[in-house]
Order: structure tokens, then sequence, then C-alpha cells
């Protein structure tokens, strides 16, 4: 939780309104540091859901190798993937998905976003789930969170557009 708490306190400089910002995030994020990770089990569900439904190809070659437990997207959903940008661009991203303003659950199209742009070295190189862990893990602070919005917003819109509302209610209930 520091790598949270550490970032509201760069940004407000108020201890007291940075007690309430935190409170705020923990009460979205709570779930994700439960014992049992209650929030980050539901988060990979979802996630492995909407991959089959946008991206069948990198799907089907995540579960031929075993890996469709998404565990490798574990640090990323953890902190609102605190550790794979600069501060600057962590306020912008924070500010997008907290907003609310597409979907609640936001940060997982832009997970996917990642994956989807990372796809062609995953499968061209036949990484194993050891290989997608390492290679994500090294991406940090090399994305350009930019980019990767614009492509989150475009995955999400199509999304929206072309699926149907029952699958929309499967993943997200």
């Amino acid at each position: 939780m520091n790598d949270l708490v550490s970032t509201i306190l760069i940004v407000v400089d108020d201890e007291i309104e940075s007690f309430w910002c935190f409170k705020g995030l923990m009460d979205r994020l709570g779930p994700n540091f439960h014992k049992d990770q209650t929030g980050l089990h539901t988060q990979f569900e979802k996630l492995k859901k909407l991959l089959h439904c946008i991206d069948s190809t990198l799907y089907d070659y995540l579960l031929s190798i075993d890996a469709l437990n998404m565990i490798f997207c574990y640090r990323w959903l953890l902190i609102l993937f605190r550790r794979e940008f600069p501060t600057e661009a962590i306020c912008v991203l924070w500010e997008v998905f907290l907003t609310n303003y597409y979907h609640k659950d936001f940060p997982l199209f832009f997970a996917l976003a990642i994956l989807i742009q990372e796809r062609s070295l995953i499968l061209e190189q036949k990484l194993g789930f050891d290989g997608i862990l390492r290679h994500l893990t090294e991406l940090a602070d090399q994305l350009d969170h930019m980019s990767l919005l614009g492509k989150t917003s475009s995955l999400y819109l199509n999304f929206e557009k072309n699926t149907d509302d029952e699958i929309k209610s499967d993943i997200f209930g």
C-alpha cells in the first residue's frame, strides 16, 4: 500500500486531505489486499473473459501454456500500474481510472491493451508463463501511457459497441 499512499502524498501536500484520498482509494482497492485476494481474483476472471472476447488467439495461446490465471498482471491490478509508470503518468492514469468515465473496470481494459500490444512478441517467441511474467515486468518505465490510453479507449468503445449485452453481463455482472 506504500506505493499508493506515497503517490498521494506527492500530489496532495495536506496530510488530512491525503488521508481522505487514501481512504477513498482503499475503499475501491481494499478487496485487492484481503488475505484471500478476492478483489484480484475477481479482476483476473473478468480480464480472462475480456481477453477471450476480444483476442481469442492470445486467449487460446495462454490456455495452451496454462497461463490463464493472469497472475502476470498481478502487480498491475494490485496497485493500479503504479510501478509501471513514473508519477506524472500515474497521475493521468489514475484520474482516468478513478473517475469511472468509461467504466469502473477500465483498468482491466488498460491491462488488456498492454497484453494486446505485446501479443506478437509473446506469440512469436512462444513465451511460457515465466517468460511472459519476465517480459511484462521488464516493461516498467518503457510504456507510453498516452498511447496506451488511446488504445484502451478504442478497445473499450469497440467492446461496448460490438458486444452483446449478455456477454457484457457475463463478464461484469
